[in-house]
């Protein structure tokens, strides 16, 4: 099942006591956001190697650095490493660096690609690309979003709050910290 944007409308006007009929931009931001933060869309990217060239271009709909692998060919999926490590040490891998994926070992000929990585929202439609249990993260940050446009902080902070303890749900972390303190009691 998918989540529907008109639920996400419903529950940030429920919060924020509104009644929007658009938050089109406001939702696509949040949306790209979380796509950056959590790599909760995945997708491939294919092509061919250029012999004597030493990297690929990266996907233009890549989502912050989240690349999970590189593959050559039939070979074992190339490892990430480091810039410097890329530089000073033969290590086999990948790095990101200046919009372009190098590999270790340098393509000798031209060989097929594989990368699959974290992509980024690109539209509001690509709500139907988010899991269920993306929901809740989806509404608390479409809702303080809201808020910041209002110039109502506080709630905003509030909402971001929230977001963050879903966020962490999301990444299938539980909070160390208590959601909140009543009397110097946590709840």
């Amino acid at each position: 099942m998918s989540i529907l944007k008109a639920t996400v409308l419903s529950r940030v006007n429920k919060i924020c006591k509104r009644s929007e009929t658009d938050i089109d931009d406001i939702l696509f931001e949040a949306l790209l956001t979380i796509s950056k933060r959590t790599g909760i869309l995945t997708t491939q990217a294919t092509g061919t190697t250029t012999a004597g060239q030493a990297y690929i271009t990266k996907p233009s709909d890549l989502a912050g650095k989240l690349i999970h692998s590189v593959q050559l060919d039939s070979d074992d999926p190339l490892r990430p490493i480091t810039w410097q490590q890329y530089l000073f040490n033969n290590r086999p891998g990948f790095c990101l660096h200046n919009g372009r994926i190098y590999l270790r070992p340098n393509p000798t000929g031209n060989e097929s690609y594989t990368v699959d990585y974290s992509q980024k929202a690109t539209s509001v439609a690509d709500l139907s690309e988010f899991d269920d249990d993306a929901e809740e993260t989806i509404v608390r940050l479409t809702a303080g979003k809201l808020y910041e446009k209002y110039e109502r902080y506080s709630e905003a902070e509030n909402q971001l709050i929230l977001y963050n303890l879903a966020l962490k749900g999301l990444s299938g972390d539980t909070p160390d910290d208590p959601v909140c303190q009543y009397n110097g009691m946590e709840m």
